[in-house]
């Protein structure tokens, strides 16, 4: 395995020492063996880096600034129920868009994202390795419902292995996440480790078993492997034999797809209830029938879904369609303008680390589409996704 030393160099070379330590302390925030505030420090040195940054020069993105006065301008239209916060929630998220998004144009803020990118990469990779060693081990700090035991919400239901982080839809993601950095890594450098832990990282996915993080990152990969390099030598001499592996491993890790087939059985189950994904892209709809233009407001629901009384905590089901239906069409538009710019920048260089933005935009794209933290600037997911289409805009080759 890599040793100290390696893994150190490897972060002065692609992170740097301040944007690792930054990744780290935003890391923390999702793992669940960690009870302190960590989100309220995060936040204070968000805000302190936002500050730095526009000291170096206030050049913003005028189409992230369009978004900014148009998202107050919907709320004020819509005029959402108090319980949802939609105020305060509205400058978490600009915080973060301040923070990791294209909108701060300067070199120092363009160098920050790009440094921080492969932190939080180094980072998910670590969180994945760790998860996949803690499941043989029966170590699982996945935080259970309010009043459930872990060890009985653990048997009765799949979906509940998070390794070291609160949840297993954050461990999915983030070991997808880290099987693309993983595959980067392996190839550029020419280093076979690393591949070891690129399947520590896909075994980690499958605990999870996130469906839409296992279709997301094969997705990703796809991309990744298409626009690394012209030469289709390099890819068939260097995977080829990391896919006869997992063919000839197959008998061994085939019990980690069960999970998937116990959530396919539930999702069968929860069919026609509120609950149930395909339940909430109707409602996502129906709301953007009620109000298509500005929609219902940001980060709210309408009485027909579920909610969280006390904390206004919603949950969408796709950021796609909350997008759609909390700002409208003139959001939805202004959203995929960002999204797609990105995503098309990336892959006209057909360079390695395009590669690896495009195919880690492509994930969380696709991951979107059942999952709805965009809007949520409490999230690390939320985070991540802003970092890399901040990282994918500003792509240009060295």
């Amino acid at each position: 395995m890599l040793i100290i030393k390696e893994i150190k160099d490897l972060i002065l070379e692609y992170a740097g020492k301040w944007p690792m330590i930054i990744a780290i302390l935003l890391s923390a925030r999702i793992l669940g063996f960690l009870y302190l505030p960590v989100a309220v420090f995060d936040n204070v040195m968000i805000v302190c880096i936002v500050l730095y940054l526009l000291s170096k020069g206030a050049k913003l993105n005028g189409l992230y600034v369009v978004m900014c006065i148009y998202l107050p301008l919907s709320i004020l239209l819509s005029q959402p129920a108090p319980l949802f916060k939609s105020w305060s929630r509205l400058g978490l998220f600009i915080l973060v868009l301040l923070f990791c998004s294209p909108m701060i144009q300067n070199k120092t803020a363009k160098h920050l994202r790009k440094r921080l990118f492969y932190g939080t990469g180094i980072c998910c990779i670590m969180i994945s390795v760790i998860s996949f060693v803690c499941y043989f081990l029966g170590i699982n700090y996945m935080r259970a419902n309010s009043g459930v035991l872990i060890s009985d919400y653990m048997t009765s239901s799949a979906g509940t292995f998070g390794g070291i982080t609160t949840q297993s839809m954050i461990l999915g993601p983030i070991s997808g996440v880290a099987t693309l950095f993983c595959a980067y890594f392996a190839l550029i450098r020419e280093d076979r480790r690393f591949w070891i832990l690129c399947i520590a990282c896909i075994g980690s996915l499958f605990f999870s078993a996130s469906r839409s993080s296992l279709i997301a990152t094969i997705v990703g990969g796809i991309i990744f492997l298409h626009y690394f390099s012209n030469d289709s030598s390099i890819i068939k001499k260097r995977v080829l034999p990391v896919i006869f592996l997992a063919a000839v491993t197959y008998p061994i890790w085939n019990g980690a797809l069960s999970g998937f087939s116990q959530k396919n059985a539930e999702r069968i189950e929860q069919e026609g209830t509120v609950n149930s994904r395909s339940a909430k892209w109707s409602i996502r709809l129906e709301e953007f029938k009620d109000s298509p233009l500005y929609g219902i407001g940001f980060v709210s629901v309408s009485n027909g879904d579920y909610y969280e009384p006390s904390s206004g905590i919603i949950e969408l089901g796709s950021s796609w369609l909350g997008v759609l239906s909390m700002t409208g069409i003139i959001g939805f538009l202004l959203f995929c303008r960002m999204f797609f710019r990105a995503g098309l920048n990336t892959i006209k260089y057909r360079t390695p680390e395009g590669a690896l933005l495009a195919a880690a935009l492509a994930l969380v794209g696709v991951h979107m589409m059942a999952e709805g933290h965009i809007f949520a600037g409490g999230s690390h997911l939320c985070f991540l996704v802003w970092l890399i289409i901040g990282c994918c805009d500003d792509y240009r080759p060295e």
